[in-house]
């Protein structure tokens, strides 16, 4: 049997738009997926998700623009960032291969960004490690884009499962790449592509 480019899970039959959500695809409880890899580096039950950026360009070809993985290092269920404040981290990983290069928390003194190698709660070593079934994770957003033309740029929250990545909600406000050192090249791509779509 092929395997559903969904992940398992039925593709909404509409999307929500509204000024809150533009758009919100599927979305699953917090505390009922458990994303096996990640969650031996923060030993925690709780859903971490990553979040692979695409774009699709001016001949409708879809690419990854950025991903990153979002880790829970408190007490929390959730793997929301929020700038720093809920303690938890980012990590930075590069699109072809899924692997961290960097990542960066919150700091406790100053309202800025701090790097971090190791977990803060369990110790573990950030850089280097690789998502577990990547090229599946990176299939999934990309089919997830060639569905939602004529939007060019999704934020696609994936949870790596056990059997099979699988799709959470893309964001058309990705918000900003916190911690990302390729950012001004991206920012410039993006706005090289508006201008070619304009004309």
């Amino acid at each position: 049997m092929a395997r559903h480019p969904w992940g398992g899970i039925r593709r909404p039959q509409t999307a929500r738009h509204d000024d809150a959500h533009p758009i919100r695809t599927l979305a699953l409880p917090a505390r009922r997926a458990r994303t096996p890899g990640p969650a031996t580096l923060s030993n925690t039950t709780g859903l971490q998700t990553v979040r692979v950026v695409t774009v699709v360009d001016h001949v409708d070809r879809v690419y990854i623009l950025a991903a990153r993985l979002r880790l829970i290092c408190g007490d929390v269920a959730h793997d929301n960032f929020e700038f720093g404040k809920t303690g938890n981290v980012i990590a930075i990983l590069n699109p072809e291969n899924g692997r961290i290069e960097s990542a960066v928390g919150g700091s406790s003194a100053r309202y800025e960004m701090q790097p971090v190698t190791r977990h803060p709660r369990t110790g573990h070593e950030l850089i280097g490690f690789e998502v577990p079934n990547w090229p599946a994770v990176r299939e999934l957003a990309i089919c997830a884009a060639q569905k939602f033309m004529p939007l060019r740029s999704i934020g696609w929250d994936v949870a790596v499962t056990p059997d099979t990545p699988t799709l959470i909600e893309g964001n058309v406000t990705w918000a900003t790449l916190s911690g990302e050192a390729r950012m001004g090249d991206i920012y410039r791509s993006l706005c090289e592509l508006a201008d070619t779509l304009q004309g």
